[in-house]
């Protein structure tokens, strides 16, 4: 059984720079900047194709405002509710992804790629909120994302 996340998303472009894969924290920062989209997501599904977040029809700023096809990022924050137990990210992305839980990353293909799935794996030991941070960056070409979490 999948579950469903509310996700606190930005999507933002990085054609003027940083590279995030030369400063990281530049580009995140990007994810604050006034050029950046906010939106809430209930999943983590982008079939850009050749497409970016502007063309997926998730909200109206977003078609407005947002990146295009090329060298965009998205930064998606979610605080989850997870009883005790073992649980599984899958990811498929082009091009990098990482994935953050309570602050730890998790999972990482923070490399240029083609479609590529990943899977990780994290326990909790009690009831409790979970933080969840999916980073992605697109530098041409295709582009996907796809986040899922299952026990």
């Amino acid at each position: 059984r999948i579950l469903r996340v509310p996700w606190e998303v930005s999507f933002f472009s990085w054609r003027q720079g940083p590279d995030p894969r030369t400063n990281l924290t530049g580009w995140r920062a990007l994810a604050s900047a006034p050029e950046a989209v906010q939106v809430r997501l209930e999943s983590l599904r982008f079939p850009y194709g050749g497409r970016g977040p502007r063309d997926l029809n998730l909200s109206e700023e977003l078609t407005r405002r947002g990146p295009g096809g090329e060298r965009f990022g998205m930064i998606a924050r979610a605080a989850v509710p997870l009883p005790a137990g073992r649980w599984k990210i899958t990811t498929r992305s082009d091009d990098g992804v990482r994935v953050q839980v309570n602050g730890t990353v998790v999972l990482e293909n923070w490399t240029w790629h083609g479609p590529e799935r990943d899977e990780a794996a994290f326990e909790t030991s009690a009831l409790g909120s979970v933080e969840l941070v999916v980073e992605h960056f697109e530098l041409d070409g295709h582009s996907e994302l796809s986040f899922d979490l299952e026990p």
